[in-house]
């Protein structure tokens, strides 16, 4: 991906109504986020040529009617009327950062111009995440029965092993997850705005699986978040400063066969995306970056993708986050918006937006006194996608 680096920017970013339950169709939330990505770009609907989303439901076993439980791009293509549109793309791994990659190469390979991406998140009535169901497939069959049907149980099998091998504890852990919501009290945006926690709090919380509790898992929202992505020669005139896409790649993938995820599988698939990033964008490393947006759908994940990536050597992630080193203030902010934790389960936007506004300078209250390069991730070590943006052509 070096041909590219900095040929594309990021120009609009955009959010719908962000809630537990909204009391809009998904599909509604997911133009209202569009529309507004596009006029934070000074662009209209005419000039969107292109489209890529990431339209998995929500949850395990959640259902595909598209505008309730998934938005695809023949849904946006059609309620949007993009007659415009050469290229379109729809992708089953990464998220939202994925999305973004596979535009980025879309635009500078000239397939198309102006690219419109987003990923909308469905909270269903009930009780999220639980398995009802009688019957099971493929490796489900080997692990469902034994209580390993949700990602909370398959996640906390792999983090009580890090724990085990590393010394790292819960109150380790206590540091990031306060930060984070923290961090989302001062985001209007964020579902936890003004909501922060304190470490007892934090400590106290129900647990799921442990060592997952309530506080390790974000929040199940109804909303969408969503940018437009454009040349680098466009972007300049347009009405905010560009984010350019110095570099970025998409993957993550089990390499054991057991149907259970163990740790080490999951640390060399979050390495394998690393060494894949860094190689396309020579004289770059972590200590480069002025901040961090890393995904944490669960809060273990900050763990193995911060040591991939070169923050910190592996074992040492939990010791990395402590003594204020990722506040707003500290030598390395991690997810200034709240990430996940903070605003909800948006698969990678409260990341990727946030990484926008920040190198644009719109951050508000949350704004960091450097803010001009920066990595941001999606997804689990397991699917994902991760970019460096910038400010500047560098």
């Amino acid at each position: 991906m070096s041909h590219i680096r900095n040929q594309v920017a990021i120009v609009g970013v955009g959010y719908s109504d962000l809630a537990p339950h909204a009391g809009k169709s998904l599909g509604t939330l997911a133009i209202d986020a569009c529309r507004t990505a596009i006029a934070d770009a000074g662009l209209s609907v005419d000039d969107i040529d292109g489209i890529s989303n990431y339209p998995n439901a929500s949850r395990i076993g959640g259902g595909e009617q598209d505008g309730v439980d998934i938005v695809s791009v023949k849904y946006i293509a059609q309620a949007l009327a993009l007659r415009q549109l050469s290229w379109s793309c729809s992708i089953t791994s990464g998220t939202v950062v994925a999305s973004l990659v596979h535009a980025v190469n879309a635009v500078a390979s000239g397939a198309c111009n102006t690219v419109l991406v987003w990923r909308g998140m469905f909270s269903p009535p009930g009780k999220f995440g639980s398995f009802r169901s009688t019957h099971v497939a493929g490796d489900a069959q080997f692990t469902a029965p034994y209580g390993f049907a949700s990602n909370v149980m398959i996640f906390a099998f792999a983090y009580a092993r890090y724990m085990a091998v590393y010394g790292a504890t819960r109150e380790h852990m206590a540091t990031y997850v306060v930060n984070a919501r923290n961090n989302a009290s001062i985001n209007p945006q964020a579902v936890f705005h003004g909501k922060p926690i304190s470490r007892q709090d934090y400590m106290n919380a129900r647990m799921i699986a442990n060592p997952l509790s309530l506080l390790d898992c974000d929040r199940p929202v109804d909303g969408c978040g969503a940018l437009v992505v454009t040349t680098a020669e466009r972007a300049r005139y347009l009405q905010h400063r560009p984010a350019y896409v110095v570099g970025g790649t998409a993957g993550g993938f089990k390499f054991s066969h057991s149907p259970v995820l163990d740790l080490e599988s999951c640390m060399e698939a979050a390495q394998v995306v690393a060494r894949a990033l860094w190689k396309n964008i020579p004289g770059l490393t972590a200590g480069d970056m002025d901040f961090a947006n890393i995904y944490d759908g669960f809060s273990f994940f900050i763990y193995p993708w911060l040591e991939a990536f070169g923050f910190c050597k592996q074992g040492e992630a939990f010791a990395y986050i402590q003594d204020g080193r990722i506040a707003r203030d500290g030598a390395m902010p991690l997810n200034p918006s709240g990430g996940a934790i903070g605003m909800g389960r948006l698969h990678g936007s409260p990341q990727l937006i946030e990484a926008v506004l920040q190198l644009q300078g719109r951050a508000g209250a949350r704004q960091l006194k450097k803010a001009d390069v920066t990595l941001v991730n999606s997804g689990s070590p397991l699917g994902t996608g991760a970019v460096v943006l910038s400010n500047e052509a560098i």
